[in-house]
């Protein structure tokens, strides 16, 4: 079968293909890995750096066989992988932290699991300080472009495709296993190329992600109500790349994702999976629409997402490590926890509560803070709000925004995996899966949650879109903070709490002019402006905090808040029930 490219393809093809491999950091190898997040055993940390979630990169030997863009290396080397961020220091002969392989219909498939986006390391003189739950510090969208790249150079150059076929078939390459392969590949190729072409013309992507970042909430939307449903025309702007956050104790918040949207962690874990890249059967080959219940069918392994999300339940914050210098224990308890006291607690303290039917359980309320308020970058929310999608191929005549899209979805596709999926789900069972038997709520909100900082050092840079790349920087006023820096070298500052982010090779450069990037807000300083939320401190005393955000996650004492269940703002923070999904919509 001969690989045909219509006329914009083919320039989108060659386009790719001029531009070859990308450049990259150099090589970030470390002598040793310990770990600094407690709660787990070897076993359990494996597990969830392996563990499926169903997303779907390509066939595992495809992937094995693929080479760079340019030349004969193979694109899975790990030495390679690692420039892009993948962690691979303490996995001998085993691929990446989050690469995990699956059987998909009869044939063994990689894809991308939790552990890809939310595994941290950062590194000190030598020693790799692994953060399980963390927030992942590699280019993903570098990756994957590069990985389309490498498909198209693949069915474009006759020789290139000569030694990835005999890769792959091994002992059973001949004339007619390689045409078959070549027919599969062609298809996969034809529909990468598609949607690139498409996204590249369209300026989709415009703000650069880079390291440790991605536009997660309008990537979901993207994949699912763009890829999945076959209408490209869907696909809107990302403008609001985020941090990728750490996730230790998220299974106990009352509502999840930056923008506190989504209330259940099996519907978060869900319109995550989706939105890299799940297999799903919304269409048929022709375009068309499957019928219910079958179109809600998906790869999406309910039973490794329970699996994964339990796992979370019993991982803590991260704990300095010995491998860093020793904290000032006298300066972060005498002058430092009276400062994070009377300046921070009244946001980010911990707010306890239980619920009848969960006893034993410490549940932890996130509230929400107006973005008239703290002042942050607010193109995540204005994006999530007001954006609107086509939906009429899913029944639904009427405009749908990315909250109520993300409601019907991700509920059809777990009702479908809960009844039909391969191993179906006893309605004994189906509370504790869907995480303490919350409810599937979303909603639109006008703020950022706030949550608990224990171990908030270990997960550089900050604010909900990684703007300012310090602690330091972020106790201070905004006109100090830097205006750019370069992300991607791991390398730690134990003194300002923060990644080295002095210019290097293959670095993402972060600029805070740039729509969605900006580090205006939650500041501390003697000024009347928008987002000064404390008054301004000194040198002394940003340090004295810093001490004491070293040893927050050990401190029994450290100040908790009362939780307000019964705030208007906290489950309808912008009261409009328009803006609301879920069995408990706004009285009056």
């Amino acid at each position: 079968m001969k690989f045909k490219l219509g006329a914009a393809i083919a320039a989108m093809a060659a386009a790719a293909l001029s531009a070859c491999n990308p450049t990259l950091p150099p090589q970030q190898s470390v002598n040793s890995v310990v770990y600094a997040s407690p709660g787990w055993d070897k076993k359990t940390r494996e597990e969830f750096y392996w563990r499926q979630q169903g997303t779907v990169l390509m066939p595992l030997a495809w992937f094995q066989a693929l080479e760079e863009p340019e030349g004969t290396d193979l694109l899975s080397d790990p030495t390679y992988l690692s420039r892009f961020g993948f962690l691979v220091d303490d996995v001998p002969g085993k691929l990446p932290v989050g690469f995990s392989p699956f059987d998909l219909g009869g044939v063994q498939t990689v894809g991308l699991g939790c552990a890809a986006c939310h595994t941290g390391q950062i590194n000190y003189k030598g020693t790799g300080i692994r953060i399980d739950g963390g927030g992942g510090f590699q280019n993903t969208t570098l990756f994957t472009a590069t990985m389309a790249k490498s498909v198209i150079a693949t069915a474009a150059e006759p020789e290139k495709f000569e030694r990835f076929a005999k890769r792959v078939l091994g002992a059973k390459y001949g004339s007619e296993t390689k045409a078959q392969l070549r027919a599969a590949f062609d298809l996969g190729a034809a529909s990468a190329i598609s949607q690139a072409t498409y996204e590249t013309l369209h300026n989709i992507y415009p703000v650069e992600e880079g390291y440790g970042r991605l536009d997660a909430l309008q990537r979901i939307a993207n994949t699912l109500l763009g890829n999945d449903l076959a209408y490209q025309p869907n696909k809107k702007q990302g403008t609001a790349p985020v941090r990728l956050p750490h996730i230790w104790d998220a299974p106990f918040f009352d509502w999840v994702q930056y923008n506190g949207s989504v209330r259940q962690p099996m519907i978060r874990n869900a319109g995550e999976t989706l939105g890299v890249n799940a297999k799903t059967n919304f269409t048929n080959e022709a375009g068309l629409v499957n019928a219910a219940p079958a179109v809600w069918g998906t790869s999406i392994p309910v039973w490794d997402l329970h699996a994964t999300e339990t796992n979370l339940r019993q991982l803590k914050a991260p704990v300095w490590p010995k491998a860093l210098p020793a904290p000032d224990t006298v300066l972060a308890y005498k002058s430092g926890k009276p400062l994070y006291d009377e300046l921070c607690a009244g946001c980010h303290a911990p707010r306890p509560f239980s619920r009848k039917g969960w006893e034993g359980v410490t549940f932890l309320q996130v509230p929400v803070i107006g973005v008239k308020e703290v002042g942050t970058d607010a193109t995540l929310l204005t994006n999530f709000n007001t954006r609107t999608y086509d939906a009429t191929s899913l029944g639904i005549a009427d405009p749908i925004s990315a909250g109520e899209g993300l409601f019907v979805v991700t509920q059809n596709v777990k009702d479908f995996q809960y009844k039909y999926g391969t191993k179906p789900v006893p309605k004994d069972m189906q509370a504790d899966f869907d995480g303490f038997g919350w409810p599937n709520e979303v909603r639109e909100t006008c703020g950022y949650k706030s949550r608990p900082l224990d171990g908030i050092w270990a997960n550089p840079p900050f604010l909900h879109n990684g703007s300012v790349p310090t602690i330091y920087d972020l106790l201070s006023p905004a006109p100090t903070r830097p205006n750019s820096f370069w992300l991607a070298n791991r390398e730690y500052d134990p003194v300002n709490l923060g990644f080295v982010t002095t210019e290097m090779i293959g670095a993402t450069k972060f600029e805070t002019h740039t729509t969605g990037n900006s580090n205006q807000g939650h500041e501390f300083a003697n000024a009347t402006r928008s987002g000064v939320i404390g008054r301004g401190l000194s040198h002394d005393e940003r340090m004295a905090i810093i001490e004491y955000l070293k040893v927050l996650a050990e401190d029994t004492n450290q100040a908790k808040r009362k939780a307000d269940l019964d705030a208007a703002d906290n489950r309808y923070p912008c009261w409009n029930p328009k803006t609301y999904w879920g069995p408990n919509p706004p009285k009056g």
